[in-house]
């Protein structure tokens, strides 16, 4: 048996794995606890009809500043 734990209003919306432009590949289950600030930092917006997961918010940070992204998450 297998049940989901979505700790996110985003988290249904997620599907693994991830691949970002670049050819970079995410497979995380992580929670984010500073996603406006990531989100404002970034540019980028998420909304009730198209959800940013915390999954695709940590490989955007990651295409952004590489291997200083984890230094920004908080989760």
């Amino acid at each position: 048996m297998h049940l989901a734990l979505h700790g996110t209003p985003e988290a249904p919306h997620e599907r693994w794995p991830l691949r970002a432009p670049s050819g970079a590949w995410l497979l995380a289950d992580a929670r984010l606890d500073n996603r406006p600030d990531l989100l404002a930092a970034l540019g980028l917006s998420s909304t009730p009809a198209r959800p940013l997961t915390d999954g695709a918010l940590i490989l955007a940070a990651h295409e952004r500043w590489g291997e200083d992204a984890p230094a920004r998450l908080v989760g």
